[in-house]
């Protein structure tokens, strides 16, 4: 029989064939008579006998349970019937456990010390640590009867990003759930660990005019210092959250480039992470191409280049005015005849950009 201590406890006995010369007594270990038949004696104040008498009822009502009063107890009579009855008397713990260690953070590759100790109650309870539903086994634990004292000694060794904001609870359980409940405590536990970077768009086509945001998620703790820089440029991040969304409004083809997002929390390594812009632009043809080109009857191997600018880099062709009639650039004739002469239009052509052209005339001249 498991009771509370302060509660009330009733032992019981009975002998239904007893007869009426016979007598029932209580006995408490180690021999401590308490009771012959109905009497009580006097050192046992909280003690008394009840039941029905004639029916060989003889139960021991035990008042305001202390710890001592817990033990062996046997009812016997005369001619030599017993029966025995075990009671273990509680005493709940009087407050929670009380955890020590991981108040200030850990660095990742450091070890984390946690102790729970826990003062008071009877039996001393049971510590165990948890992290989650998840249980410890490797736990030193040391008891201290002296001072009433268990402590749960738990060591995470190596702790990483991902023991930050983890619960670790302590559970004191004394093994009665039927008459005292477990009592926990919890500590959260602070990991600071180097700065992750992911960009959301590591490469991103955008066309002249436009507006880019790039942006760079960043898990740290504490928390970074995030900058955006282009590769070969000073630069920093413009508005955003705190740096961490770079915005590139209308676009220009200087634009083009990588850009590196570094986020710094004093904790080695950087965070490091690029995001690659290409800007689209239209094909622009160079002026420089000569409009009149005058060149002498029978020349071998005359040639006519046309140079030409654009994202994506354009297709260059030539083709006679008013005709269907295309030649790959740059425009040559091994033999030039008067046939030749006449207006050829360089064609610069990009896809998803309207067509650059510029005309020049080739003069054939005689000797």
């Amino acid at each position: 029989m498991v009771v509370l201590r302060g509660n009330s406890a009733i032992l019981k006995c009975s002998f239904p064939e007893l007869s009426p010369d016979d007598a029932v007594s209580w006995i408490s270990t180690p021999r401590n008579i308490i009771s012959i038949g109905k009497k009580v004696s006097t050192k046992y104040r909280r003690h008394r006998v009840v039941g029905d008498y004639k029916r060989g009822e003889y139960n021991l009502v035990i008042n305001n349970l202390q710890l001592e009063d817990g033990g062996e107890y046997r009812c016997s009579t005369l001619e030599g019937a017993t029966k025995e009855v075990k009671l273990v008397v509680v005493a709940s713990l009087p407050a929670p456990p009380k955890i020590s260690g991981g108040e200030i953070a850990a660095k990742t590759g450091e070890s984390l010390h946690l102790t729970c100790r826990s003062v008071g109650g009877s039996p001393l309870p049971q510590l165990k640590w948890y992290n989650g539903t998840k249980l410890y086994s490797d736990v030193t634990v040391i008891y201290n009867k002296d001072y009433d004292e268990v402590s749960a000694k738990l060591v995470l060794t190596k702790v990483s990003k991902w023991d930050h904001g983890s619960n670790f609870t302590c559970v004191a359980d004394q093994g009665y759930p039927g008459v005292v409940g477990p009592k926990f405590s919890s500590r959260t536990v602070k990991v600071h660990y180097s700065p992750s970077v992911k960009i959301s768009q590591p490469s991103i086509l955008a066309r002249e005019g436009e507006t880019v945001n790039l942006t760079c998620a960043v898990d740290s703790n504490p928390a970074a210092v995030v900058k955006w820089k282009k590769l070969g440029e000073a630069m920093s991040g413009f508005a955003g959250n705190g740096g961490h969304i770079l915005r590139i409004p209308k676009l220009t083809r200087q634009d083009s480039g990588v850009y590196q997002c570094t986020a710094d929390n004093g904790i080695y390594p950087v965070g490091l992470g690029t995001a690659t812009v290409d800007v689209l632009y239209p094909p622009t043809i160079d002026p420089a191409i000569e409009a009149d080109v005058t060149v002498l009857y029978g020349t071998d191997d005359f040639m006519l280049e046309c140079l030409a600018t654009g994202n994506p880099k354009p297709h260059i062709r030539w083709r006679r005015k008013d005709t269907s009639l295309y030649w790959e650039n740059p425009l040559r004739f091994h033999r030039v005849r008067y046939d030749v002469e006449g207006k050829y239009e360089c064609v610069a052509s990009s896809k998803g950009f309207p067509e650059a052209t510029k005309t020049s005339f080739i003069n054939v001249v005689g000797t």
